[in-house]
């Protein structure tokens, strides 16, 4: 039989690790070897022990209480079904203590040990459930030397044992006792669904020269698909929507625009310059009910947005002497960012020809670099030429060493002159 002890360089390890410089280990009392007991015991009620995986940190947690199971679920702690079963109430305690310093709990049946580490600063939780007194299946103890935290795990499991022991762990023997091994659980909780990882901001103020930021105005259209499903194929690059409201049965492709990643931004609701450059107020109507629009499909306004034209257009001098040098202005007041863009694909009237988009893409760029500016591109994805050309020009710039990145509050407005 095996002896449940805490070694003296096991201790050292355990309370050091965690409270370097200020300590002295303390070497917990052995006990004895466990004997055959004299007389028959009750059989006790089984309870099951969870077992709890935290991936963040490589720590294992147990407890009888599903309350507390539940809740480290939600915190996407893994759940590994039943570790053991434990006896409801009775036999001897196992103390559960807990390192506020390391963040790691830990789990004793030997109370010198538990005494030990509450008085170098270890919180006492109290009794986290008993030892089987009928010593019926022994929990195996190992220590993680090469752990950041005092890192045990404790398992019925001896194949598991003798992997973590093949693995470097240290052998501390018998933790404590069970009624019978773990198993699955019958019923086991939904888990949820792990938040999607949330990448580093992108400074967008160095090397601006090998920056492209892709936009496309007066969609969604019956291209976006298209677009959106060679865009699903390079998860590193994002692009910009200037959305309208012309093609209604595809206006609900703006949620998954904003879902992939992408920015979602403001064109025009009516895109028909008579009606939206007859006055501010007409521009600012037109402007909120598209943002309605997107605030429908993404959960937020949004502030960035491009004018119907750009804001050097003339066609508006036609419905308003000066409202574009007013709407410039006022735009600032409310807080909201405008868009104009640096490298035109031609895809609005010059060009029909998905070949020449791309040339004239690729053309702009390279004489962006070469004067130390990013690239803010004009497409449409209301033109299926222009959309064709979009899969060249993203393998082009990542070959070429170019990052594709969304349009923020931040990024270069590559803003026009104003003609009005």
């Amino acid at each position: 039989m095996k002896k449940i002890i805490v070694s003296a360089a096991a201790a050292f390890m355990m309370v050091t690790a965690c409270f370097p410089g200020s300590l002295t280990a303390v070497k917990a009392e052995e006990t004895p070897a466990p004997e055959a007991p004299a007389e028959e015991v009750p059989a006790a009620e089984p309870v099951p022990m969870y077992r709890l995986y935290n991936p963040n940190s490589g720590e294992h947690f147990y407890t009888a209480n599903i309350g507390e199971r539940d809740a480290l679920i939600q915190l996407y702690w893994r759940y590994e079904d039943f570790g053991w079963y434990a006896p409801k109430d009775a036999g001897d305690p196992v103390y559960r203590l807990y390192n506020s310093f390391a963040g790691e709990h830990h789990y004793t049946l030997n109370e010198a040990e538990k005494n030990a580490l509450v008085e170098a600063g270890w919180t006492d939780e109290g009794i986290g459930w008993y030892s089987d007194p009928a010593k019926t299946v022994p929990l195996y103890r190992e220590y993680n030397p090469n752990a950041f935290s005092c890192n045990h795990n404790y398992t019925t499991n001896i194949k598991e044992h003798e992997q973590l022991i093949a693995n470097g762990w240290l052998d501390e023997g018998f933790a404590w006792y069970a009624l019978k091994e773990g198993e699955k659980d019958p019923n086991p909780p939904e888990m949820p669904e792990p938040p999607k990882p949330t990448p580093p901001p992108v400074d967008e103020t160095t090397d601006k020269a090998h920056i492209i930021y892709l936009t496309f105005d007066d969609g969604p259209s019956k291209n976006t698909r298209t677009l959106l499903d060679v865009l699903k194929k390079y998860p590193q690059v994002k692009v910009s929507f200037f959305v309208v409201n012309q093609a209604t049965n595809y206006v609900p492709l703006i949620a998954e625009e904003f879902q992939d990643g992408h920015t979602v931004a403001v064109h025009s609701y009516t895109h028909d310059y008579k009606k939206i450059y007859k006055s501010t107020d007409a521009y600012w109507s037109d402007f909120n009910k598209m943002n309605d629009i997107v605030e429908k499909y993404t959960g937020q306004r949004s502030i960035l947005f491009r004018f119907p034209g750009g804001s050097s257009n003339t066609v508006s001098r036609s419905y308003s002497k000066g409202i574009m040098t007013t709407l410039t202005k006022q735009s600032k007041d409310k807080g909201l960012v405008y868009f104009d863009w640096n490298v035109s694909s031609g895809d609005a009237g010059e060009t029909t020809s998905t070949d020449k988009v791309y040339s004239n893409v690729i053309s702009g760029i390279k004489s962006n670099t070469k004067n130390g500016r990013a690239s803010v591109v004009l497409q449409h994805d209301s033109k299926s030429y222009s959309v064709k050309a979009v899969e060249r020009i993203i393998q082009w710039g990542l070959q070429n060493g170019y990052r594709f990145l969304p349009l923020s509050k931040n990024s270069p407005t590559a803003h026009h002159h104003i003609n009005n």
